[in-house]
This record gives structure tokens, C-alpha cells and sequence, in this order.
């Protein structure tokens, strides 16, 4: 009797050690995640000079998190697509911040990202203009 108990201890913990490797295996297997939180800060480098950006981006709740070091020009921006976007994704292994933006609704992105279109194709015809 007591070695069928302690048969089923042990088979009971080789079950639970299993099902958390293969939690971790699925962890690990997902490469975009949620943007649930971003923490920014910003540090002196030396005094007087430009001073350096941290974001800590905190992902599906805290399951991941990445940092970037963002120039003074591409916080701003991040900043400006955070306040404006209704969701944010990080693909992991591309290292990209994807943003929903819902600001001006569908037809408004549409007529934007045509427009956008539009003068990426000016930018490159004129360069290839003789």
C-alpha cells in the first residue's frame, strides 16, 4: 500500500513537471504579444550633454517584457503613436512595435495611407527623374 502510494507521488510529479515544460514550450513559441503597460524614464549620460531614453515595454501583463533605448526623436514619436493608438502589439522576433490606430476612424486611415501612398511614389519617381 505504501508503495503504491509513493508510485503515485512520483507519477503525480513527473505529470506536473511535464505540464510546465510544455507551458514554458508554448510561453516561448509565442512571438507577438500584447503591449499592456510601457514605462518610460530618462537618465543623464553627462552633464550638460543629451541625456538617454529607456521604454520598458511590458507585454501581455507582465508574462514578457522587452526595453528599448529610443533617440530623443523616436520617443517623441512613440510617445505621440502610444496616446493615439487603441492597441499596441511587439512582435518579438522581429523586434517591432505594431500600433492600432482607431484616431479618425477607417475611411480617415484609408484616405491617409493612400495619400501616404501618393507622395512615397512622388519621393521615388522625382529620384529617378534624368
Amino acid at each position: 500500500m505504501v508503495f503504491a502510494q509513493e508510485l503515485n507521488d512520483v507519477f503525480d510529479t513527473k505529470i506536473e513537471v511535464t505540464r510546465m515544460h510544455l507551458e514554458t514550450q508554448t510561453e516561448q513559441q509565442i512571438k507577438i504579444r500584447q503591449l499592456t503597460k510601457v514605462q518610460t524614464s530618462w537618465a543623464e549620460q553627462e552633464r550638460g550633454k543629451p541625456g538617454a531614453f529607456t521604454f520598458q515595454l511590458i507585454l501581455d501583463n507582465g508574462v514578457d517584457e522587452y526595453v528599448i533605448r529610443p533617440t530623443a526623436e523616436d520617443a517623441y514619436v512613440l510617445l505621440q503613436l502610444l496616446q493615439r493608438s487603441s492597441n499596441a502589439t511587439f512582435d518579438s522576433e522581429r523586434k517591432v512595435l505594431m500600433f492600432v490606430t482607431v484616431h479618425g476612424g477607417v475611411h480617415h486611415a484609408h484616405k491617409r495611407q493612400s495619400l501616404a501612398k501618393q507622395k512615397l511614389w512622388v519621393l521615388c519617381a522625382s529620384k529617378y527623374r534624368t
